[in-house]
């Protein structure tokens, strides 16, 4: 059963799950927005890499 959504004045939640092998150089994988909401992937290719590093970014 899907959630409707809400709605808060001057907010909107979303992040983005990022990876880098060196810290320097980072690589958006997959993209979250809402609490109930699924993953969307922004680079399905990336997953494919040893990736040693990652963070979640916000907007």
């Amino acid at each position: 059963m899907a959630f409707p959504p809400t709605v808060t004045r001057g907010f909107s939640p979303r992040a983005t799950l990022e990876v880098s092998t060196n810290l320097v150089d980072w690589v958006g994988v997959a993209r979250v927005m809402g609490t109930n909401d699924s993953t969307g992937f922004v680079d399905e290719k990336a997953g494919n890499f040893g990736w040693r590093f990652g963070r979640v970014a916000g907007p």
